[in-house]
């Protein structure tokens, strides 16, 4: 009998309260089998506490906290949940983030039925946790992590993988060079989405509004200029190339020595654009969430293919 556990590490401000209402009652919509979500709550509020004790699903879990940052503390905690969600008994382990539920009552299935002995676990391009799924016998037989040790990065085999399996080095990395050192393969869910737009689609099964957590309205008074909304994308194009050709070290010298007129003139602007930009299309989701993912499933603009890495 399949038992889900749903592994979440729930960073929820106040302004992003809605959006864990809205993953709450999706997955609930969507999943018709028994599952528990083992979370824990960093840096949340108090209303958010309350929803997450609210809810019969989800089991709020203590872990120990870490000085890591970024990628270092997701997969800390990651690592605190999964561990209790294998000694609660679950059958298989499914990653979310606050910004990635389920849009589709098959999706369980859908991810379990790409589950094979040489393809132990699925994800997103790039071992995303946004949606990583993978077995109890594969966790209990090769131990992955979400981030590998420093010892591991070290290693060339573990550059052939990043090079050969097009991975970032963010938290599920681990989980995709596990699998590389053991001649196993990384089953890649097709993505969907559209041009300019922040949320992707896999497999028509989970949405994933990228990095949405990190989005608040920008405090600037008043629009870019004229200048720089006709020039704004020579100016990227140009800053990409100067990153690329001059050495770290002196590109910082070069933003200590100007970087107030650098704050004014290219970061102050292009944040404000992005921002208001992806806060729109936030309110969008969560003013319509039916309507919203409607629209990503029948008009995309770019697709990846379903595929399978193998060394």
């Amino acid at each position: 009998m399949i038992n889900l556990g749903i592994v979440v590490v729930y960073v929820v401000p106040k302004w992003y309260e809605a959006m864990l209402t809205l993953h709450l009652r999706q997955i609930e919509r969507h999943t018709h089998m028994p599952y528990n979500i083992f979370g824990c709550a960093v840096r949340s509020s108090a209303e958010a506490l309350r929803i997450l004790r609210s809810n019969s699903s989800v089991r709020l879990c203590e872990c120990l906290p870490t000085t890591a940052t970024g990628s270092g503390e997701h997969s800390h905690y990651l690592e605190c949940l999964t561990k209790i969600a294998i000694d609660a008994g679950v059958t298989h382990v499914v990653t979310l983030h606050v910004d990635s539920f389920p849009i589709h009552d098959g999706w369980v299935d859908t991810m379990m039925n790409k589950l094979l002995d040489l393809c132990p676990f699925v994800t997103g391009e790039g071992a995303n946790t946004a949606c990583l799924m993978f077995s109890r016998q594969f966790y209990l037989r090769y131990r992955p992590t979400f981030l590998p040790t420093d010892a591991e990065r070290s290693q060339p085999s573990f550059r052939d993988c990043v090079s050969k399996w097009k991975l970032r080095t963010h938290s599920g990395v681990g989980y995709a060079f596990r699998a590389y050192q053991h001649g196993l393969a990384a089953c890649y869910m097709p993505e969907v989405h559209r041009k300019n737009s922040l949320a992707s689609v896999y497999a028509q099964q989970i949405l994933h509004f990228n990095s949405g957590f990190r989005i608040t309205r920008p405090i600037r008074s008043k629009e870019p200029g004229l200048w720089y909304s006709a020039c704004a994308s020579i100016l990227a194009a140009a800053c990409h190339v100067f990153r690329g050709i001059v050495p770290a070290n002196t590109r910082q010298a070069i933003r200590n020595r100007l970087g107030r007129k650098i704050l004014e003139s290219i970061d102050q602007p292009r944040i404000y654009r992005s921002c208001t930009r992806l806060c729109l299309e936030r309110e969008a989701l969560l003013a319509n969430p039916d309507g919203y993912i409607a629209q990503m499933l029948a008009q995309p603009n770019k697709a990846s293919h379903p595929k399978s890495k193998e060394e």
